[in-house]
């Protein structure tokens, strides 16, 4: 298996929005947040950091999405998805390696207390809790 990036295009932009619509309605309270406020705060991200967003490559076949950036003193992987076709394949296992591989730096994330695989995922792969920020999301580190 060969995992490769290559820069997201404006083209690429409603899929990975249509992804993060599907994460937010299996994964947030929407009774408590505003669903249409929500949508258009990943819209904004979406055309202010879209230079920083990947297209995520398995045996040169797209199979997903990787928001991978520099914040003040860490990376930071942000709008991480896998098309549900290739989950369940080792695609994410191996794009996530190749991602802690590329940098020295703690690698922080956020994630949906909730969402119970994609925790038990992070953790097999060396992340650890860092911090709660809601009742909802928490942080998670991995550090060489």
């Amino acid at each position: 298996m060969e995992i490769k990036f290559e820069k997201a295009s404006v083209g690429d932009a409603q899929s990975i929005f249509e992804l993060f619509c599907e994460l937010v309605e299996k994964h947030e309270d929407l009774t408590i947040n505003n669903y249409e406020k929500i949508k258009k705060w990943e819209k904004f991200k979406l055309s202010n950091s879209l230079s920083e967003y990947y297209s995520i490559f398995c045996d040169d076949e797209k199979v997903g999405y990787v928001h991978f950036f520099q914040n003040e003193s860490s990376m930071e992987i942000d709008d991480f998805y896998v098309l549900n076709e290739f989950r369940n394949r080792g695609v994410g296992t191996e794009t996530l390696r190749k991602l802690k591989s590329s940098t020295d730096m703690p690698i922080s994330l956020f994630v949906f207390k909730n969402n119970l695989g994609a925790i038990k995922f992070y953790e097999r792969e060396g992340f650890k809790f860092k911090e709660d920020i809601d009742e909802r999301r928490m942080v998670l580190e991995y550090k060489r």
